[in-house]
């Protein structure tokens, strides 16, 4: 199994030079089974770098989970270049909001 942070910033993303060695991308995290089957968890900034990694490789499918729906785990979906391309199937399943 595959796994790669895209992002793992909080809040809001960054950029600079003190930022090149960690990046400055807000949450993202890859999941690549052997068999090829991509799961992304949340949809942070990091998802825009992501999107055109599956273009690159021509991945036609991928799940996505949403942890919560904070902005800084969401702001990158309408950056998510897969989504608009035809064919391409996505499967996204959010958290329940707790109301305790």
């Amino acid at each position: 199994m595959l796994v790669r942070f895209w992002g793992s910033r909080g809040s809001i993303p960054v950029s600079g030079e003190e930022y090149v060695k960690y990046g400055g991308d807000t949450a993202c995290l890859e999941l690549r089974s052997r068999g090829g089957q991509v799961l992304v968890i949340d949809a942070g900034t990091g998802l825009r770098r992501l999107g055109r990694r599956l273009l690159k490789e021509k991945i036609s499918s991928c799940e996505m989970l949403l942890t919560h729906v904070h902005w800084d785990h969401v702001i990158g979906f309408p950056f998510f270049f897969p989504i608009y391309r035809k064919g391409f199937k996505l499967r996204l399943t959010a958290c329940a909001e707790n109301k305790s």
